[in-house]
């Protein structure tokens, strides 16, 4: 019998992505305009951890330097009210992905109260130890109570996501969640939140999932 394309076939599923899991980046840094350089473990929607991820939220000024002048730095998070911040997202790159769903990987994340979706570009071919390079610049005009409440004690969620290993017919692995699967609630996840974050700088030690507003 001839082999149908998959674009003619009736019966051919497109592939879906699938959640590998969560990294999660502690803010409280930002609120001192202070990066910090972070290796965090991804953790699966059955708490397993499913690799690491390298990455860093970097205060810059208005023009991208990392630099910053003296008169910038707060000398209390509260300074930040009503200023406007810039910072960079960089994502470099992760570790130790499972085999089977390491295919296409791509990191998605969002901010508070925006709906925006910020993804890496997808890393093609099987690699589970997948270098994204990515790096954005964000602006927010104007630091509110709200927000800096949230840069003091929450996280930065970082989405991976893979395509599973068709020709082994890995369909499902052990904590590996369909992108239409619900999302766990931060109640939850904040358990396991501690043990997911190895951070540079041991006196940030809130963490909790997160998303803030950014206007670019």
């Amino acid at each position: 019998m001839p082999e149908v394309p998959e674009d003619e076939n009736p019966f051919y599923d497109v592939p879906e992505p699938i959640l590998i899991g969560y990294a999660y980046y502690k803010l409280e840094g930002l609120s001192w305009l202070l990066d910090n350089p972070s290796t965090t473990s991804i953790i699966s929607s059955t708490f397993e951890v499913f690799g690491k991820l390298n990455l860093n939220v970097i205060p810059v000024d208005h023009d991208g330097n990392e630099d910053l002048a003296d008169e910038m730095i707060p000398d209390e998070q509260e300074d930040l009210l009503e200023r406007r911040i810039d910072f960079v997202v960089k994502i470099d790159n992760a570790l130790d992905l499972p085999q089977d769903f390491c295919r296409d990987v791509y990191c998605q994340y969002s901010f508070f109260l925006d709906n925006a979706k910020y993804k890496t570009s997808k890393i093609k071919g099987k690699n589970q130890n997948p270098t994204f390079n990515y790096s954005n610049h964000h602006t927010v005009n104007c630091v509110t109570s709200l927000l800096l409440e949230h840069l003091k004690n929450d996280c930065l969620t970082v989405e991976l996501y893979g395509y599973p290993d068709m020709k082994k017919g890995a369909i499902s692995a052990s904590g590996a969640t369909k992108k239409k699967a619900a999302n766990k609630t931060d109640k939850s996840m904040n358990s396991t939140m501690e043990d997911s974050q190895n951070t540079t700088n041991p006196a940030l030690n809130n963490s909790a999932s997160y998303t803030f507003n950014v206007v670019d």
